[in-house]
């Protein structure tokens, strides 16, 4: 596997997408602590990221957008 850093510099890399609008569709409701669902429902997450993966993202960020460290 080639560094990141070169792959950045010769090719396209797609991200994944809004993990959080994703997980909306899935009937997940917006008041919803998405990053507590990592917890809570992680089958639901993964799957979630799984499907960005098979939609050719070569990289799939986490759910963790509003956690607070």
């Amino acid at each position: 596997m080639k560094p990141f850093r070169e792959r950045l510099q010769r090719e396209v890399i797609v991200f994944d997408g809004g993990v959080g609008t994703y997980l909306y569709e899935k009937g997940i409701y917006i008041n919803t602590c998405f990053d507590e669902l990592n917890l809570t429902n992680p089958d639901l997450v993964g799957g979630v990221h799984r499907d960005y993966a098979n939609a050719g993202a070569d990289v799939v960020e986490t759910n963790t957008f509003g956690a607070i460290g």
